[in-house]
């Protein structure tokens, strides 16, 4: 939705013609908040909330895929581009990212830096925060290497240029903040563990 909004503003501004679609928005939100009520998210409902869910839900993707495809295509993009065009990336977080992505075969050159699968290429984009990036040929493809390594049986070492992560017996037991020099987790403790508490 928030993808939606975004993609509409841009749409709004870039050609006085295209109405934003408010209504549209605004009745796609009240049914996602309606499906957002206490015994609904946590699975805890009744069978006939989960079916009324669903349709809701299935209504929510399928119109605001088509509000999300217009507003795209005002803006002279799609998400389905057809052979000959150049593919571009729309970022609309405000932090850069890399991330991979997959692109048609056609926009695929020699130049290219991409991972052939069958389901379709790959490839690394990076882009800046909000706005466009372009498909850059591999030479100017940044990876960050990851080093994963077993330093004792079963206790691992994930490390990146911002984080080195140590897991033991499937619980993070060690994080350590590369680029502010600081241990995010005491000594002893340990992260992504689970706690039931009885509720009397």
């Amino acid at each position: 939705m928030r993808d939606i909004e975004f993609v509409a503003t841009l749409a709004s501004l870039h050609d006085p013609d295209y109405e934003y679609p408010k209504k549209d928005i605004d009745d796609l939100w009240e049914l996602i908040c309606l499906c957002h009520f206490h015994d609904c998210l946590p699975g805890s409902s009744i069978e006939m909330c989960y079916r009324e869910s669903d349709e809701y839900y299935n209504e929510v993707f399928t119109r605001g895929t088509q509000l999300y495809e217009a507003a795209l295509k005002t803006l002279g993009l799609s998400t389905s581009p057809s052979d000959g065009k150049s593919v571009t990336a729309l970022n609309t977080l405000p932090w850069p990212r890399a991330e991979v992505v997959k692109i048609p075969n056609a926009a695929v050159t020699s130049n290219t830096l991409s991972q052939s699968t069958k389901d379709g290429q790959y490839i690394v984009l990076n882009a800046n925060s909000t706005g466009l990036a372009n498909v850059h040929t591999g030479s100017e493809f940044k990876v960050g290497t990851v080093q994963v390594a077993e330093t004792k049986p079963g206790v691992f070492t994930l490390k990146n240029d911002n984080l080195e992560v140590t897991v033991e017996g499937g619980r993070i037991t060690s994080m350590y903040d590369i680029k502010r020099s600081r241990h995010v987790i005491p000594q002893g403790k340990k992260a992504n563990q689970l706690v039931i508490f009885d509720d009397k």
